[in-house]
């Protein structure tokens, strides 16, 4: 899976069910914990640019929430 971050400018009335909220309101309803990573890194590192990789754990071909890091957050602003 791949995760980025983007600005989305919009005119009128949105066709999704998004909505803008505190990161902190956001994180407590986030239903899988590498993706509260990843929020959270973003939220404490803006202007970096990021790698790293986790294995996320299925039980039979159902997704458990649960991840394993595989390579921790590394920055790839150098």
């Amino acid at each position: 899976m791949m995760y980025y971050s983007s600005v989305v400018k919009t005119h009128g009335e949105s066709k999704r069910n998004v909505k803008w909220m505190p990161i902190k309101e956001a994180l407590e309803i986030i239903p899988y914990q590498e993706m509260v990573e990843i929020v959270k890194h973003v939220s404490d590192h803006p202007n970096e640019t990021f790698g790293g990789a986790m294995r996320i754990i299925y039980n039979q071909n159902l997704r458990t929430g649960e991840f394993k890091w595989i390579e921790p957050f590394y920055s790839l602003n150098n």
